[in-house]
């Protein structure tokens, strides 16, 4: 009897060793081939044959169950591309492992609780004639019902080392942005007909972390480097550390190789925080919708070549330059602190350039938005800023740009205490062929609004002591001629001080008929310096 059992036990295991092998066997020299055929046919199908995928060998195992792709390629058709973004890929291996079967037999659900890739290699390329928002309309037509599963759920996985490579056009043949230092991490990875009205998946989480990237602007002026980006959508945070903006030719250069006079800038930020962000709508279509973005230690560095032609063009408004920003974006408050401007000239005919720094700048942006409906209300852009004038003058100022307008409107404000006056000296030396000998502001105080035509207001500038030197405008000393000049100005023109003994302080008036080719900062200045010729008697 116990023979017989066993006998009849070795035969039911015997039965499935067999079955177990006969279906690894049919798995592997038929249903594997079918499965590679039918997701050629549904990728085809699905992306309107704009892509077609090749895989050398796919095999099922059944014990554990699991998928592995080897010599994985999805290639594009840019002949039939139709979205903003074109895709390249390879992998070595693909290999979904942990396969739910249950799963898959009563839902059409293709679950994995483990994914391994080998060698990832991402290429895309940009369609300058595509935008995003045309690419999701066009993905919201009639849903197609696949064949193999209705879903692909990825329980978790993470990516490390991604070639990444991104074109500005299909003809590029240098990429603007490359990295192969990354690391990305999901859960719950979801991919189904939700990807035909653009979305191209779902996760509860996605971490994305991309270490030393570079990205070469179209224009050929200018690279965009950074140490470290990094996205969370579980955080709603979006972080760049190191963040370089470098010209890619020198002070003397730049402005030839632009073809026109123009500001050559230099921009680095230690920390870019974008916090309360849509990460998932950043990452997908580059909107930008936040709470908050945080700008640590931010360094700009201006330099302009006034030896080099200027061509004479009308200048956009800071409202029209908002609005022509290619993506949408609504920031509540931009908080700067700690940073550093540097503005430098080179007047025309000079042999060095002037400059003048505001260090220890902490500021605050509020109400920036490109969105229609917000800006035809009352949304007005603010900014309030301290600084140190070439580290010394304390300044508080403040900026206010009505939205509701694309014309050149804005208020301004701005208060400086006491200071030495001959720290301008690095500016006026070389740009106004001048030199403060003497002097000490005790209080600069001005207020005015602007609008296309004119600006209009009034300033208080309390100061004492004031003596000059005019300089020769080749040589840059005070020559016999200059001496003359300068005795001259001191004694029966300039107002060495105000307000003078037992007098009221002099008022400013500020009365400037704008310029239309010049930016508001040009506009500012020439404002503030109407107001100081008729303080100081000029």
């Amino acid at each position: 009897m116990l023979k017989k059992g066993f006998k009849i036990f070795m035969f039911i295991l015997g039965s499935i060793v067999v079955l177990l092998i006969s279906t690894q066997l049919f798995l592997t020299f038929y249903f594997s081939n079918y499965i590679k055929e039918e997701i050629q046919k549904e990728i085809a199908t699905l992306s309107g044959s704009q892509y077609k995928f090749d895989v050398k060998k796919l095999r099922i195992n059944l014990i554990p169950l699991s998928v592995k792709f080897t010599a994985v390629t999805i290639q594009p058709d840019f002949l039939k591309a139709s979205s903003a973004l074109t895709y390249h890929a390879t992998f070595d291996e693909i290999n979904l492992k942990n396969l739910s079967a249950t799963d898959f037999l009563f839902n059409r659900n293709l679950v994995a609780f483990d994914l391994k890739v080998s060698n990832p290699s991402i290429t895309i390329y940009r369609n300058p004639l595509i935008t995003v928002k045309d690419t999701i309309e066009k993905n919201s037509g009639p849903k197609i019902n696949p064949k193999i599963a209705n879903k692909l759920i990825l329980k978790k996985f993470i990516l490390t080392n991604v070639k990444i490579n991104l074109y500005s056009s299909f003809t590029d043949t240098i990429p603007t942005l490359s990295s192969s230092k990354n690391k990305i991490v999901f859960e719950d990875f979801t991919i189904d007909e939700s990807a035909r009205s653009g979305l191209p998946f779902r996760a509860e989480k996605f971490d994305i972390n991309i270490k030393e990237f570079d990205y070469q602007f179209e224009s050929g002026l200018y690279s965009m480097q950074a140490s470290d980006f990094s996205a969370s959508y579980s955080d709603s945070v979006v972080s760049f550390n190191d963040v370089s903006l470098l010209p890619l030719y020198s002070k003397k250069q730049f402005g030839i190789e632009k073809g026109e006079q123009t500001d050559r800038l230099k921009i680095k930020v230690q920390e870019l925080n974008l916090k309360h962000i849509n990460v998932k709508s950043f990452l997908e279509s580059g909107n930008c919708s936040a709470r908050v973005c945080e700008l640590s230690k931010l360094n700009v560095m201006a330099y302009r070549d006034k030896n080099i032609t200027r061509i004479e063009v009308p200048v956009y408004s800071p409202q029209d330059l908002i609005r022509k920003i290619p993506f949408y974006i609504n920031i509540d408050s931009i908080l700067i602190d700690s940073s550093f401007v540097a503005y430098e000239e080179l007047a025309k005919g000079a042999n060095k350039s002037g400059e003048i720094t505001f260090n220890n700048i902490n500021a605050t942006v509020t109400g920036l938005t490109n969105d229609s409906l917000l800006t035809s209300g009352n949304r007005q852009v603010e900014i309030n800023a301290t600084a140190l004038i070439m580290n010394s003058g304390k300044l508080k100022s403040r900026y206010s740009f009505p939205l509701n307008t694309t014309e050149t409107r804005f208020e301004c404000s701005a208060v400086i205490e006491s200071f030495p006056l001959n720290s301008l000296n690095k500016m006026l030396k070389y740009n106004a062929n001048l030199i403060i000998k003497e002097g000490v502001s005790d209080k600069l105080e001005f207020s005015f609004h602007a609008n296309e035509k004119y600006s209009k207001g009034e300033l208080t500038f309390q100061y004492h002591d004031l003596k000059i030197e005019i300089l020769n405008k080749s040589t840059n000393k005070n020559n016999f001629k200059e001496k003359i000049k300068s005795f001259a100005i001191n004694t029966f023109v300039l107002r060495s001080s105000n307000p003078r003994k037992n007098e009221p302080p002099i008022k400013g008036v500020i009365y400037y008929k704008r310029n239309p080719n010049r930016f508001i900062f040009n506009y500012t200045m020439k404002s503030v310096l109407s107001g100081l010729k008729s303080t100081l008697g000029l």
